[in-house]
């Protein structure tokens, strides 16, 4: 063993110390090199504390080191241990050192304790090679996300902060255990101390309620934004109305210069309110942030990144009040404009054919002219200068003539759509300086989409939509659509790389507010984990599905139109923002791919449906707020989804109904947050008490068969109640209901049902009024089997005039009073019931009954049943008939084919007893379940 307090590494003469296992230096700033420990061959345990060391060159000399302990120096790379020769060290201290980074590390593939704690490095490699590494402990270090650490897959033991050498940047506040332990499943030590599984199982629940806080927080914030520019654009509307108004007059009349200044106004009035909604936006980050940092989320890098410009606010001032605030100010704008003598006042004619066209006309006013195509006779006028064609239905500009001659052109308020008629505005009005485009359709309804392409294309162009061109403006929009590489977006946008991976390898990157209508990425973005690409005019993210197949989160927000053809490729995707994109179904095979999505923001569409969300088993929160959604049946097939804890849906009309609230959270048990409020437990109780037994919409869409639409089946449901408004508007056209085992005590709901013929209602709870006067008067079957029925005459069964078949077996029946009143009744089954015995008057008037079922009963006599004389079939089995005269009875009954007495005493205590029937009943053909045969 040697121990070296003072003096350099390099006067040592260590070739005296062959058998040196153990070397101590300390504190000799001297020593600068490691070179010359090759000559103590037995070397295994090496400290150089406290030195002067700058690399670790010389180390792997000493092939048999297993310890080595090198810290307090300036070491700035692991170079020295790089060759692979230090196949035995498993111990290495560089704590307090340098690094920058941990390259070269994967060759110790013995290393089982690695401390490099208050060093330089931003992240740590993913290196299969270390499969040995028990602890590792990198506190102290500017690591700014657990993503970075790429070695905690398999690694069990780790220190991301301690008493001596601090934290890392990501593990602030209280909470930050409870993220890692959540994060790292495998984890059995962290910060030294043993994790237990009840505490894995809070940190856990603690996470999850921290991070939906969150999560209902920022929507609480984009609903009093959305809330107050709600305000702001209806005072924007009015503002314009009356500009709008003027604009159509000065059309109308050909007074263009009065038209450019009325566009001018309108553009002042949106740019004002673009550029209060854009402070809102970036006030509503500032609040998130605030948000974030209180809910101690250790969360992924781009939302580290995407928030560490905003700085909470000290003032504690209610979100609702920041955003009245801001859109405030614009609601102080008022329209000022001084009067102006007119220009011009003629009025040409509003037809073509009425025009006398001459070679050297200069001006053509076609305003509101029904025209839906570029007149021919336009081409005749050469010298052409002003050419009005709003307010028409023109779709396309292919019949644009070619007039190199014309400075103003109006095609305001048309039908185009196609963004290839832009070519030809460019290619057959060269030196046009004024168009206005504004007010067309589809891709040619944002000016940010069209533009970036007129600026850049036609460099005479000095007004569009009445705003004047200026260089500002050309600089802006001279790139509309590339392909991306890393130089474009760190150009034009934010772009971050992964520090663990090589430098071409991007992780993330934003390009917001570019006007964008194309994104063709290269190889670069195929490691692309986060993209935001808000406020652009994108067509597809087809490009996406195509080469970000490890693509995690993705916000195209503001781009209208977009197309979501490449969704389902991207399997890795778990956050996704589709907001205010135009967007009116979502197909199923979108989603159907997606299984680890867990988020989605689809608010400010067009939807009318949510089901296609229902292929995503792992969702967590859906943000589906100011849609087109007006039933509740449009949402409820997400109640299915088990991970569902967040859902937003207000600004929809479902959301009008007073009941919305309590039907929604009776759906949705797993849910926690409904519009960005906790679902309380009374909540929770008055909903259960409102809708529990209740018929509703979802249960009728589920349970309708698509084959005709007349037959509908809703069984084992747990209905107690009828809504009679349900009823009334869905089963109008019903034939054939199905309402077996549920809890149904009344039905007269159904009495109003014009073409009910068949209605089966067996192991419910009926036991009141059946039906008014004049109800159910098409039913021919109807089904009351297993209920609590103890009389017929409380049925009040009479208004069912046309009933052929009635079951009533299983119920608490003694008598059958009231029967007679059913005169089609044909097939009656009355099994398992407590019947003793039958009146005289019981079946009078019965003359079509065919078929009698009375097993399981208590009867003694037949007597009674001598009026059946068309019965055909009579089912006796299980009574108390022991007498075998009371089968005399039974020759009245001449039509009788089917009898069955099966395990009466009367038909195994008596030797006679076929002989005696088949002599009392002379056309019986089947005894007992077993055909006759007569000799």
């Amino acid at each position: 063993m040697g121990d070296v307090a003072r003096g350099a590494l390099t006067e040592l003469d260590l070739e005296k110390y062959a058998r040196l296992t153990t070397l101590r230096v300390v504190k000799c700033g001297d020593v600068v090199s490691l070179i010359g420990l090759g000559a103590c061959e037995s070397l295994r345990n090496v400290t150089v504390a406290e030195c002067g060391l700058r690399s670790l060159e010389g180390a792997s000399e000493c092939r048999g080191l297993e310890a080595l302990y090198a810290y307090g120096n300036a070491i700035d790379s692991l170079d020295g241990l790089a060759d692979g020769r230090l196949e035995r060290l498993h111990t290495l201290w560089l704590n307090d050192n340098r690094l920058m980074s941990l390259d070269g590390i994967e060759t110790l593939m013995a290393l089982r304790d690695l401390n490099v704690a208050r060093n330089r490095l931003e992240s740590v490699p993913d290196a299969d090679a270390l499969r040995e590494l028990n602890h590792l402990n990198i506190a102290g270090n500017p690591i700014k996300s657990l993503a970075y650490v790429g070695v905690t897959r398999f690694i069990h033991s780790i220190t991301f902060k301690d008493d001596v050498h601090g934290a890392c940047d990501f593990c602030r506040g209280r909470w930050y255990r409870s993220y890692i332990l959540r994060a790292v499943s495998n984890l059995r030590v962290l910060d030294g101390v043993d994790i237990s599984e009840d505490e894995r199982a809070r940190a856990s629940d603690e996470h999850a309620e921290r991070e939906l806080w969150y999560h209902m927080r920022c929507a609480r914030i984009r609903k009093s934004f959305d809330d107050a520019r709600d305000v702001a654009l209806e005072h924007l509307r009015i503002l314009t109305a009356s500009v709008e108004r003027d604009l159509l007059r000065a059309r109308a009349e050909g007074r263009w210069l009065d038209v450019e200044r009325d566009l001018s106004d309108i553009s002042h009035f949106e740019i004002s309110f673009t550029k209060i909604e854009r402070r809102a936006r970036e006030a509503s980050l500032v609040l998130i942030a605030r948000v974030f940092q209180d809910a101690e989320i250790v969360a992924e890098t781009a939302r580290e990144e995407r928030f560490a410009f905003a700085k909470a606010e000290s003032a504690a001032q209610s979100v609702d009040d920041v955003f009245i605030e801001i859109f405030g100010k614009f609601g102080r704008v008022r329209k000022k404009r001084a009067p102006q003598k007119r220009k011009s006042a003629w009025i040409l004619t509003r037809r073509i054919s009425d025009i006398v066209i001459a070679s050297n006309m200069t001006e053509i006013n076609l305003h509101s002219a029904e025209l839906r195509g570029i007149p021919q006779e336009i081409g005749e006028c050469v010298n052409l200068q002003t050419l009005i064609l709003s307010d028409n239905a023109i779709k396309r500009l292919q019949g644009l003539p070619q007039m190199n001659s014309l400075k103003w052109l109006d095609l305001g308020n048309n039908h185009l759509w196609n963004s290839e008629d832009l070519n030809v505005l460019t290619t057959r009005a060269r030196n046009v300086t004024s168009l206005i485009l504004r007010g067309n359709r589809k891709w040619l309804a944002k000016s940010k989409f069209y533009a970036p392409i007129l600026v850049k294309r036609s460099p005479t162009l000095t007004h569009l939509d009445g705003i004047e061109v200026t260089s500002r403006m050309r600089a802006h929009y001279r790139v509309v659509g590339c392909r991306l590489n890393a130089r474009a977006v760190r150009r034009r946008g934010k772009l971050y790389r992964d520090a663990a991976q090589s430098a071409s390898e991007i992780v993330e990157f934003s390009l917001e507010d570019e006007s964008l209508r194309k994104v063709e990425l290269c190889g670069e973005f195929n490691t692309l984990i986060v993209a935001y690409l808000m406020n652009n005019c994108l067509k597809s993210i087809k490009s996406f599905g195509v080469t970000c197949r490890h693509l995690r989160h993705l916000s195209v927000e503001g781009n209208a139109m977009i197309r979501l053809d490449g969704l389902s490729l991207l399997k890795e995707l778990k956050f996704l923002n589709v907001r205010n994109c135009m967007i009116k179904i979502l197909s199923p095979s979108w989603f159907k791919p997606l299984i680890k999505l867990l988020f989605i923001n689809v608010e400010r569409n067009e939807l009318q449906s949510l089901s296609g969300l229902e292929q995503c088993r792992s969702i967590r929160e859906i943000y589906a707020s100011h849609n087109m959604l007006a039933e509740t049946s449009s949402v409820v097939a997400l109640a299915a989804l088990p991970n569902l804890r967040l859902l937003t849906l207000y600004g929809n009309v479902m959301c009008d109904l007073k009941t919305y609230p309590h039907y929604v959270i009776f759906k949705f048990n797993q849910l926690s947050i409904l519009d960005t409020d906790y679902i309380s437990e009374a909540a929770r109780a008055d909903a259960t008490k409102i809708y529990s037994g209740r018929l509703t919409e979802d249960m009728i869409v589920s349970g309708e068969h698509a084959a005709g639409g007349d037959e509908i089946s809703l069984v084992a449901l747990g209905l107690f109640h009828l809504d009679h408004n349900v009823v009334n508007a869905r089963f109008q056209g019903i034939k054939r209901m199905n309402l077996e085992n549920n809890n149904l005590s009344d039905v007269s709901a159904l009495a109003s049902l014009p073409r009910l013929t068949r209605l089966e209602l067996r192991n419910n709870r009926v036991n009141a009024k059946f039906g008014r006067a004049s109800s159910f008067s098409k039913l021919k079957y109807l089904d009351l089997s297993g209920n609590y029925i103890s009389s017929l005459s409380v049925l009040a069964l009479g208004s069912c005039s046309s009933l052929q078949t009635l079951l009533l077996s299983d119920n608490f029946l003694t008598r059958l009073d009231g029967i007679n009143q059913l005169k089609s009744l044909r097939v009656l089954k009355v099994d398992k019931n407590k019947l003793s015995r039958i009146d005289s008057s019981t079946f009078d008037g019965c003359e079509s009954l065919r078929v009698l079922c009375m097993r399981k009963n208590a009867f003694r006599t037949l007597k009674h049943v001598t009026k059946l004389a068309y019965v055909r079939e009579l089912h006796l089995d299980e009574n108390r008939v022991d007498d075998l005269e009371e089968i005399s009875w039974l020759a009245y009954l001449t039509r009788l084919r089917i009898l069955s007495l099966a395990r009466n005493k009367v038909s195994s205590e008596y030797q006679r007893y076929v002989e005696f029937v088949t002599t009392c009943c002379r056309s019986l053909e089947q005894l007992d379940g077993e055909k006759l045969v007569y000799k």
